[in-house]
C-alpha cells in the first residue's frame, strides 16, 4: 500500500499541519491522521507527486490539530491548497484567505496540495 503526506492549513488559526494519506485498494486516497508539525519538516511541500482518484476521510481521522472543528479537508479553488473544513457548507482558505461555498468532490491533486 502506498502512503503520502499533504500539508493543509487550519482555516481558523492558519497554522500548517500534516495529514498522512493511504492509497485505497478501490482507488483514491484516504486521509488517516492529522498531526502538528515540528519546527522543520523533512518532506518538501513542493513534492511533485500526483495523487489520482478521490480523497476520502478515514473512519479514525482525528481532524485538525488546532481548531478541533476541522473534521474534513477542502481544496481551495483559488490557490489549490488544502485547508481543514468543518462541514458547514463554506470555508475560508488557511493559505490565501479566499472565502467560498464548498461544492464538488476532489478527484485528484498534486503533492503540493493542488493540481
Amino acid at each position: 500500500m502506498k502512503a503520502g503526506v499533504i500539508y493543509p492549513r487550519c482555516s481558523v488559526t492558519k497554522k500548517e499541519f500534516g495529514v498522512a494519506l493511504e492509497e485505497r485498494e478501490q482507488g483514491g486516497w484516504t486521509f488517516v491522521r492529522a498531526y502538528q508539525l515540528g519546527s522543520s519538516r523533512s518532506i518538501s511541500q513542493d513534492d511533485d507527486t500526483q495523487y489520482t482518484g478521490g480523497l476520502y476521510r478515514g473512519p479514525d481521522y482525528n481532524g485538525c490539530p488546532f481548531c478541533q472543528g476541522g473534521i474534513g479537508l477542502v481544496l481551495c479553488g483559488k490557490c489549490h491548497q488544502f485547508s481543514c473544513y468543518d462541514k458547514s457548507g463554506s470555508f475560508t482558505c488557511g493559505h490565501c484567505g479566499h472565502h467560498s461555498q464548498v461544492e464538488g468532490t476532489i478527484e485528484g491533486f498534486g503533492g503540493s496540495g493542488g493540481n
